[in-house]
């Protein structure tokens, strides 16, 4: 596994040995990049995203998405040698339980209020002290906390002075920087520049109505924005959960990069090799459920690393990978009227709450805490149109002229094509109407110099020519459904 140092990284290194290969790296000490700003605040962190903050800040009835997924604490001692893999060959995975289904279904994300999320993990601390096993442990990831933050600071702001447009030009301006989460945070410049952040902060998604009228592959001058999702599309998370909390094999959405910055806790990275991430995208069933664990698999190389606070992980685009959550800190959890407490009256009449000490709930729990962005840039724009194409592929491949004409009650195949561009939209979170906007997007920050690191003026030029192929490219499929 490739390491290097954030505090002498440059974007040209990191775009030499990481974004052109689509190679993944472990950074280690990212909290500082080579220009010696501060881009995380190890201490500032822990503070702003201790669960106890986070329900003082954003309330504990805030709706946070949550996966119930199988605990696995056993995995820093898991053999995952090439010998070992093929014992287990006819082993059941260890991550997998054959036990009477839950009411949690597992993998599968709902929303709950943070305080649900908090009295589980406090029950999950309470049963480890006493040696009981918990199948299922809450993992809330996928979390615009980013998005969640600014939207909080804005509305305190605006509730005092009445000023809400300013106040969003302002983080507007910040975000455009790289500052995220109302000053949490800025991304490393080594990173380079961010194409997918700075188009889903201007996204401003059409009605229905207008997505009906709208030919994606037409009209580009008059054509209303089209975003990527819905109207609140961001690819910003926070990822927080107990020791034995992780996300089962996958690739990144859309085909874009990722980065991960560790918080707190330690995370143990499984990637394939380059040639293995290639023999699984070849012998992996396209229409069949991913395997939820790599270690399960056999015919490549694995590679192995453990990420520590102040550590960030590079995903590569289309690069399959699976994290587990080995340890964590202990952090303060919130008290309510629902966790373990009982009242005291004063002599002046008041009443004030305690932790009950005769219950046995921890009011702390070991948690593992990171940052998330999905992003792109010149180098995996390609990929992401690739990835894209092969969704409206696979989606016109089950939609028949004839149940089209039924459906839509026409035979003219535009009307068809805008209506399987709805569904594309409505299945998958991108459409051929939002990827031509993306691309034109990406186009026109080259056209203005918008970010330095774009290279010189012939990698610029290369990068704008790449762009218009692609939409050339992507404007032919379009017009090319459903041909009769």
């Amino acid at each position: 596994m490739l390491e290097l140092d954030g505090t002498t990284l440059t974007y040209e290194v990191f775009r030499a040995t990481c974004l052109r290969p689509n190679r993944p790296a472990i950074i280690r000490n990212a909290c500082r990049d080579a220009s010696d700003g501060i881009c995380f605040d190890l201490a500032a962190l822990k503070r702003r995203l201790c669960p106890r903050e986070l329900c003082r800040s954003l309330g504990s009835r805030a709706l946070v998405p949550v996966y119930p997924v199988f605990s696995t604490v056993q995995v820093a001692s898991y053999d995952s040698t090439p010998a070992a893999r093929v014992e287990r060959l006819h082993e059941p995975p260890t991550t997998v339980k054959d036990e009477e289904r839950e009411e949690d279904e597992e993998g599968c994300c709902k929303e709950v209020p943070l305080e649900v999320v908090l009295r589980s993990w406090a029950t999950s601390a309470s049963a480890a002290a006493c040696s009981l096993s918990q199948p299922h442990v809450y993992y809330l990831k996928d979390w615009h906390l980013q998005a969640t933050l600014e939207n909080t600071a804005t509305t305190a702001i605006t509730t005092a002075s009445s000023t809400p447009s300013s106040q969003r030009s302002e983080y507007a301006k910040r975000r455009a920087s790289g500052t995220h989460g109302d000053g949490l945070y800025r991304v490393p410049k080594f990173l380079g520049a961010d194409w997918m952040d700075s188009f889903c902060s201007r996204n401003v998604m059409p009605s229905h109505d207008v997505h009906n009228r709208t030919s994606p592959a037409d009209d580009t001058g008059t054509r209303a924005h089209m975003g990527f999702g819905d109207s609140e599309s961001d690819y910003r998370f926070c990822y927080m959960g107990p020791v034995g909390s992780w996300t089962p094999l996958h690739c990144d959405v859309f085909g874009t990069y990722s980065w991960s910055f560790n918080v707190c806790g330690d995370k143990h990275w499984f990637f394939p090799t380059m040639a293995g991430n290639a023999y699984l995208h070849t012998h992996l069933l396209p229409l069949f459920p991913t395997p939820s664990d790599i270690r399960v698999l056999t015919g490549f190389e694995l590679d192995t690393v453990v990420q520590h606070p102040g550590d960030l992980v590079f995903v590569p685009a289309l690069f399959y990978h699976q994290v587990h959550n080995i340890s964590g800190e202990v952090l303060p959890l919130f008290v309510d009227e629902g966790v373990a407490t009982e009242e005291v009256r004063r002599r002046d009449g008041t009443v004030m709450s305690f932790a009950s000490a005769e219950v046995n709930v921890q009011l702390s729990a070991a948690l593992t805490v990171a940052l998330n962005h999905n992003w792109c840039n010149a180098f995996n724009v390609g990929r992401m149109a690739a990835a894209f194409l092969a969704d409206a592929r696979q989606l016109s491949s089950h939609l028949s002229t004839d149940d089209l004409a039924v459906i839509c009650d026409t035979h003219d195949p535009a009307v068809w094509r805008r209506f399987a561009d709805r569904m594309l939209h409505n299945g998958t979170n991108w459409s051929f109407a939002s990827m031509n906007c993306f691309l034109d997007y990406c186009l026109a920050r080259l056209d203005l110099g918008a970010d330095v690191t774009d290279g010189t003026e012939d990698e610029r030029n290369a990068a704008a020519d790449e762009l218009r192929r692609l939409r050339v490219r992507v404007a032919d499929e379009y017009a090319r459904l459903f041909e009769e």
